[in-house]
């Protein structure tokens, strides 16, 4: 074989190794990973993932707490500038890192599409070395858009504004927004010599966040004045009229210094 075949020869081999990596790379380019994905609306643990897929890159927040609420690794308001994940596509897997919120540890996970379902596996849980929980489930099945597919579903619709009936000793309202059964939102609080909270452009701050089953929606409150959280129910008193139950609040009435939540009562639609 001449010097000149051989040439030819390794031309052409180099031109078909390109070609299977093109078209390596076109098939795993296909794979989409981009969307909102959350766990099903009847699990034990609520676990949502917002991600963008930029070429090989991805980016993008999750949010995760268990269905009672008692830790939630979540941004106050849902900004998803926080709670942020991260990574790069290799072959037809995500390899991702994620920063918690709730500890500010930071951990890795692997993601990869199953027919319609994307897996979640956690590959290093920073909790077993730090001690301090974050939301991330060691494994889950996430179904995209499964927030906008719940509406229309027989869930309780709390969006909108409610109010306290006030008076001239207190005034709280509190306006919702609602998808499926992911519920969040602001609250503002008064009495008749001290404002406790108030809307503001500021999403995170007298902020609430929670799910809703059936009827009841469970939510975790941040509150302004405190710096601090505590949890409570909504749920439908009688056509028209919902009530709020607070089932744990760090600085209830009477404490000096009280948060602005007091413990029941009613609301009724706006401000």
């Amino acid at each position: 074989m001449n010097l000149k075949t051989n040439i030819l020869l390794f031309i052409v081999i180099l031109s078909l190794l390109a070609g299977c990596q093109n078209s390596n790379y076109s098939k795993h380019k296909q794979l989409i990973f981009s969307g909102n994905w959350a766990t099903p609306e009847n699990s034990d643990y609520s676990f949502y993932l917002d991600i963008q897929q930029i070429g090989e890159n991805i980016t993008g927040g999750y949010c995760g707490y268990p269905f009672n609420l008692s830790q939630v690794d979540c941004p106050n308001g849902y900004d998803s500038s926080k709670c942020n994940v991260f990574g790069k596509i290799i072959h037809d897997t995500a390899f991702i890192n994620f920063v918690s919120c709730y500890s500010g540890d930071t951990g890795k996970a692997k993601l990869f599409l199953d027919d319609t379902i994307l897996v979640w596996k956690t590959v290093f849980d920073p909790s077993k070395k730090s001690g301090n929980w974050n939301g991330a489930p060691s494994e889950a099945n996430l179904y995209k858009n499964i927030v906008a597919k719940l509406k229309g579903k027989d869930t309780t619709n709390f969006e909108g504004m409610w109010s306290f009936p006030r008076n001239k000793n207190y005034g709280f309202s509190i306006d919702v927004i609602q998808d499926g059964s992911r519920i969040y939102g602001q609250y503002a609080a008064d009495s008749a010599n001290k404002r406790f909270c108030s809307f503001g452009t500021d999403s995170t701050k007298c902020a609430f966040e929670g799910r809703v089953r059936n009827d009841t929606a469970f939510i975790k409150f941040y509150s302004c004045k405190t710096c601090d959280s505590g949890s409570a129910i909504i749920y439908v008193q009688k056509k028209g009229v919902l009530h709020w139950k607070t089932i744990f609040n760090p600085h209830p009435p009477r404490q000096k210094d009280w948060n602005g939540i007091l413990r029941d009562f009613d609301l009724k639609p706006g401000a």
